[in-house]
């Protein structure tokens, strides 16, 4: 797994790439505690690069959520064509992205 981070003026934007899945939880979850420290306002995660997802990603990302949530920052997801593998595979467990995280539309 591969995670790139760039940090602009008013947001951290975070790419993954590769698996995330029960074997890369501890590296995921090291990154996310690392993100949840950065001093701006909106994480904005692209997971458009991520081949397969887990139900231990799931709840990393919702415990993200949650934390930035808790100090006044939001998560946002950029949003993903409909037959892309991380919401083919949350479908499949019962969990719909739109429900949980705020998805938005990738500009510039």
């Amino acid at each position: 797994m591969e995670i790139k981070v760039t940090i602009t003026e008013r947001e951290a934007v975070v790419a993954l790439e590769g698996e995330a899945q029960v074997d890369e939880s501890r590296v995921i979850a090291d990154e996310f505690r690392k993100l949840s420290k950065i001093d701006k306002p909106i994480i904005a995660i692209d997971l458009s690069g991520l081949t397969t997802i887990d139900i231990t990603f799931i709840q990393l990302l919702y415990s993200l959520s949650n934390t930035l949530m808790n100090d006044g920052k939001h998560l946002m997801i950029f949003q993903l064509p409909r037959e892309h593998p991380v919401l083919r595979r949350s479908s499949l467990s019962g969990i719909r992205f739109e429900h949980h995280f705020t998805m938005v539309e990738r500009t510039g």
